[in-house]
């Protein structure tokens, strides 16, 4: 009758058996599937991917030259068109506030400073002012 192994003493021969095992496993599958049709498809699905990838890549350099292009011609002081790939392209526009906000902001607190402000003048007025 073979002695009782200690924990430490199994764990190594299993470890052993075990990589010996899993490595010739390995090959053998590696070997086996370079003909297989699903795994060929599987490589050209992932060849495809990582070239649709470098393609995204470069139009989304393109996109953000052009968007910063467009931007720069547009020149308006309150709103810059915004990186709609940043969103759900869906095509429509999307504009982010350049701080015009802010400026409406200080304009109605310094209004509301003095006696009493008919707001729909001074909303009338700030359209005039910030070019609606």
């Amino acid at each position: 009758m073979a002695r009782k192994l200690t924990i430490n003493e199994r764990n190594i021969l299993v470890d052993r058996a075990y990589n010996e095992i899993r490595t010739e496993s390995i090959s053998k599958l590696e070997t086996e599937m370079q003909n297989n049709p699903k795994y060929l498809d599987i490589q050209a699905c992932k060849q495809a991917i990582s070239d649709k990838k470098s393609e995204i890549e470069d139009c989304e350099k393109k996109l953000k030259k052009l968007h910063k292009a467009f931007n720069k011609e547009m020149s308006n002081p309150n709103f810059e068109y915004a990186n709609e790939y940043n969103y759900h392209f869906n095509g429509n526009f999307k504009w982010e506030d350049k701080g015009l906000r802010g400026k409406i902001e200080t304009e109605i607190v310094l209004a509301n400073l003095g006696d009493s402000v008919d707001f729909d003048k001074l909303v009338d007025s700030l359209k005039n002012k910030f070019g609606a």
